[in-house]
């Protein structure tokens, strides 16, 4: 129970955080587990249409986008580093990972600082809690609209194989 009231309010104060405001569209609301961009459930949208998808919407830099994408695998390093790789290709897209949330359930565990896969060779780091496992939605926020056709999965990662 400690673990779930540290995560809600870990994100009720980044909610309140003007930066953590501006990563996401405008009309951008957080609705339990959900994130809704423009009356868009990104959580239904990915029920609906599957992962992944994108939502693209006005910013206070112009436009910006909204990733939903699936938890393939989770690697956790003897090193203690998490690899939380999810079935969209983030090297194209330009995401604020740091941002990231999960989507469709709470967090039990406390949140922790995990390596979103796959992103080329940049680190993206996301605060996402530490039980996070395959199957689960992470909902992205990008400072760039991206379409569709530029997350869809491709071979360019052959690290994924040894996933």
């Amino acid at each position: 129970m400690r673990a779930v009231m540290h995560s809600v309010q870990w994100h009720r104060n980044q909610l309140r955080s003007a930066a953590a405001r501006r990563a996401w569209p405008h009309r951008t609301a957080f609705r339990g587990t959900d994130v809704v961009v423009g009356e868009v459930s990104m959580l239904r949208a990915a029920e609906q249409h599957g992962t992944p998808c994108v939502r693209n919407a006005e910013a206070d830099h112009g436009m910006a986008s909204v990733i939903v994408a699936r938890v393939d695998a989770i690697l956790r390093n003897p090193d203690g580093r998490i690899e939380v790789w999810v079935d969209a290709e983030l090297h194209r897209a330009e995401p604020v990972a740091e941002r990231a949330r999960l989507l469709g359930r709470l967090g039990r565990a406390r949140r922790r600082w995990v390596e979103l896969r796959p992103h080329g060779s940049a680190t993206l780091r996301a605060h996402l809690p530490a039980d996070v496992e395959p199957g689960d939605l992470i909902a992205i926020p990008c400072s760039k609209p991206i379409a569709l056709a530029n997350l869809r999965r491709s071979s360019r990662h052959p690290e994924r194989m040894e996933a």
